[in-house]
């Protein structure tokens, strides 16, 4: 077995692709992060009381960094 932690595996079908975020998603992750509809969907369990809702990429690049 693969050490997760140094190795992410990628998984793709016809539908969808899993694997690490990359700096060429930050725009799409952008709308995403920024719908105040979708932040309650969002999982923020011990991370500090962030709620994960960003306006800006500065944000984002930010807090994701």
């Amino acid at each position: 077995m693969e050490e997760i932690y140094r190795s992410c595996p990628e998984f793709e079908n016809n539908d969808y692709i899993l694997r690490m975020v990359r700096q060429e998603d930050r725009l799409d992750l952008l709308k995403v992060y920024s719908d105040k509809e979708a932040v309650s969907f969002f999982n923020s369990d011990n991370c500090g009381g962030d709620d994960f809702y960003y306006t800006t990429i500065n944000e984002q690049v930010r807090d994701f960094a």
